[in-house]
């Protein structure tokens, strides 16, 4: 084998190698690129979730405080807390990545509109001066139902 012919297969196995090479480093970025994109949009939807969480929380105890303390103002107080909720649930929804998480975002929002449908209940009690029926509603459905039925598939969610 003379010396041209050695030097050009070291150097056509030399840029096989090359471009072996490029096509696994493509190949690579292009799959970091796909999983740190999944990656991002859990953190958003996780986010999402906290914070929709957050602020029913932080509604309920409004209503807590209503009926301890009597405050003309907690209506508007809660349903400033709550106005975001609604938002969230649409922002995440364009996020769902498949049929079963938007399963559980209708899950989720149906326990939210029934804990709305309680609160409701609560603050016309109020209204209406029965502050101890208002009381034993918080308890009874706010308390031991809607408001777990909710943590609980908050808590699956993220």
């Amino acid at each position: 084998m003379k010396l041209r012919q050695k030097l050009l297969s070291t150097f056509g196995g030399l840029a096989v190698l090359a471009l072996l090479n490029a096509g696994v480093t493509g190949w690579a970025i292009y799959n970091w690129q796909i999983s740190n994109r999944e990656l991002n949009n859990h953190y958003q939807r996780s986010l999402l979730i906290k914070e929709l969480r957050m602020r029913v929380i932080n509604a309920t105890q409004v209503i807590r405080d209503a009926i301890s303390t009597g405050e003309p103002n907690a209506r508007s107080l809660f349903e400033t807390d709550i106005a975001p909720v609604q938002p969230y649930f649409r922002d995440w929804l364009k996020l769902a990545q498949d049929e079963a998480e938007k399963k559980q975002i209708n899950e989720l929002k149906n326990a939210y509109l029934v804990l709305l449908k309680d609160a409701e209940e609560i603050f016309q009690l109020l209204a209406e001066g029965r502050t101890f029926d208002a009381l034993q509603s918080r308890k009874a459905k706010l308390h031991q139902t809607s408001f777990p039925l909710f943590e609980e598939l908050a808590a699956q969610a993220i």
